[in-house]
C-alpha cells in the first residue's frame, strides 16, 4: 500500500489504469493483511510509514 489512507477510504482513483480493479485489490489485500497480522508498510506515507492493518464491522484501522 502506498498510504494507509487508501486502505481507510474507498475510492477509484482515475490515476490507476484499471481504477475499479486497484480499488478492489486494496480491500482484498488489507482483508489480508488483517487476517494474517502483517505489519504494512506503507511507502508514500506522510504520518505513518508502518502499522498492522485490523477489519472490523466492514472498516479497516491501522495501528
Amino acid at each position: 500500500m502506498p498510504e494507509p489512507e487508501e486502505l481507510l477510504r474507498k475510492f477509484i482513483a482515475k490515476y490507476d489504469f484499471d481504477g475499479r480493479k486497484a480499488m478492489e485489490l486494496r480491500e482484498e489485500f488489507g482483508k489480508k493483511a488483517a487476517e494474517e497480522n502483517w505489519n504494512c508498510l506503507f511507502y508514500h506515507a506522510k504520518s505513518k510509514a508502518t502499522g498492522y492493518v485490523t477489519y472490523t464491522d466492514g472498516q479497516f484501522r491501522i495501528s
